[in-house]
């Protein structure tokens, strides 16, 4: 049987940490995952002379990553960043551009180093893969997401919006965000800045902070006047029967004297 249009092809695969797309991975560089369920011997005197198995946890395994190095790609000082941090990152596989879908798993990355590539600077980088790993081409979307009444959000709420200016005016000090998801009912919505009271006292971004569907978040503070926050917000489905992939919502707070 000829395969025709049938297989799907890997161009313009975009491969996001966060939310942020990173930037020169190399055609053979696309991380993967290819887990699988170890194996519990259950043999007893019953069994006789052979052994019985079941299947145990599923072990999502590590991928490697690996392109050409782009020191100002904010996908890639992500991902630097995340080698040192010892937190949970979440990845998306994105191949829609020709037929594709989207893969999200969370992972810790072990490893990201500079190499060589017939003369060109290169990278590597090494992701221990968490928990269960979601293929779909359905994302989770927010019915209704704002911020504190004094700001403008830019562009205006769409569920399909996953990036977002919001000027703060009049001085303020500090702002929330208000994220609402209808469905599905095992989904849960975490919060991440570059400063304020939202998260660690780490260098760079802080941990993930969970929110409640509908209630304002804790106070994301302003470091001075005329400075922009940065941020995401990451909606996923806990259920072990997903079949929706993980939604990353990025957003800049700028704080303005009038």
């Amino acid at each position: 049987m000829a395969v025709g249009n049938a297989v799907i092809d890997l161009f313009s695969t975009i491969v996001q940490i966060d939310g942020t797309t990173i930037g020169g991975i190399s055609d053979d560089g696309i991380p993967f995952p290819a887990g699988s369920s170890k194996i519990r011997d259950v043999s007893t005197q019953d069994s006789g002379i052979y052994t019985e198995k079941r299947l145990g946890r599923y072990d999502a395994g590590n991928v490697a990553l690996k392109g050409n190095y782009i020191p100002a790609d904010a996908g890639q000082i992500a991902l630097a960043a995340a080698a040192n941090d010892r937190a949970v990152h979440g990845f998306t596989i994105d191949t829609r551009a020709y037929g594709g879908n989207v893969v999200t798993f969370d992972g810790l990355v072990t490893k990201f180093q500079p190499g060589n590539n017939s003369n060109t600077e290169t990278f590597n980088a090494t992701i221990e893969c968490t928990g269960n790993i979601v293929i779909s081409s359905t994302y989770i979307q927010p019915s209704a997401l704002s911020f504190t009444a004094s700001g403008t959000l830019t562009p205006a709420f769409g569920a399909a919006v996953t990036n977002y200016v919001n000027v703060q005016a009049g001085g303020a000090a500090s702002a929330t965000v208000t994220v609402t998801v209808a469905a599905p009912s095992t989904s849960l919505i975490y919060l991440m800045t570059n400063t304020g009271t939202c998260l660690s006292t780490s260098a760079g971004y802080g941990a993930w902070v969970k929110l409640t569907s509908a209630s304002p978040s804790g106070n994301i503070s302003r470091t001075a006047v005329s400075t922009v926050t940065t941020g995401a917000i990451k909606i996923i489905d806990t259920a072990t029967t997903s079949t929706k992939v993980a939604t990353y919502i990025n957003f800049s707070l700028v704080w303005c004297s009038t």
